[in-house]
């Protein structure tokens, strides 16, 4: 995780995050850039000014996709995103550390939150005032015009930028997509998953599911 060398940062500016899912979770945690936005990506249907909550299963399917793009026990790439079908075979493991050092960024020097809170300002609405609140917006407006796309690109060069590869391009858009290989049978290669505030979650291939209770799931934070 980036240090600061400079100026501290003002009160929870700096919220990272790592959702672990549904109890019994790992006991050892590591809370970092990385998990931040695995956690403010999976969960920004679920998330508001109060927290993070909603139905059941999407609550619970969403806390699950935040293991599918960081490892919660050592703040690393998942091995899903890491490895095929994602990988190098997609640029999506490159958005992600870009995404990550973003936060790097915000951490290391403060007056770059400003470049990211602003760049991060979701259209007609309020500026974040946390990291982890910019990531959630970032991913609910992941490309609204390619001058909000490159001003996030120029934020994730700012810093020590630790987090590679990274893109060295901007992205058409900030998306986050996981590529699954279907068995054939349970699931017939579904491109993209998604998760909505009404608790389902479904793929271009698969059905949704009806929301049935709330229920909470565990996560971790620090600032």
């Amino acid at each position: 995780m980036a240090e600061n060398q400079n100026s501290p940062p003002d009160a929870g500016t700096i919220q990272l995050v790592s959702v672990l899912g549904v109890p019994p979770v790992t006991e050892e945690v590591v809370i970092n850039e990385r998990t931040t936005v695995a956690s403010g990506f999976a969960m920004a249907q679920f998330t508001t000014a109060s927290g993070i909550g909603g139905t059941s299963p999407g609550l619970q399917n969403a806390a699950g996709m935040v293991a599918n793009i960081a490892d919660a026990m050592t703040g690393d790439v998942s091995d899903v995103l890491g490895t095929a079908p994602n990988g190098g075979e997609t640029t999506a493991v490159d958005t992600f550390n870009s995404l990550a050092n973003m936060v790097t960024a915000c951490i290391e020097t403060p007056a770059d939150c400003a470049a990211l809170f602003t760049a991060a300002t979701p259209p007609g609405g309020t500026e974040p005032t946390d990291t982890f609140t910019a990531m959630g917006d970032i991913a609910r407006n992941p490309g609204r015009d390619a001058a909000n796309v490159a001003a996030l690109f120029a934020v994730s060069e700012l810093g020590s930028t630790p987090y590679q590869p990274a893109r060295s391009v901007p992205p058409a858009a900030w998306f986050l997509a996981l590529r699954f290989d279907g068995d054939g049978n349970t699931l017939n290669g579904p491109g993209n998953f998604a998760s909505t505030t009404r608790g389902t979650s479904g793929s271009p291939t698969t059905t949704s599911t009806p929301p049935t209770r709330r229920h909470p799931c565990a996560a971790a934070t620090s600032s």
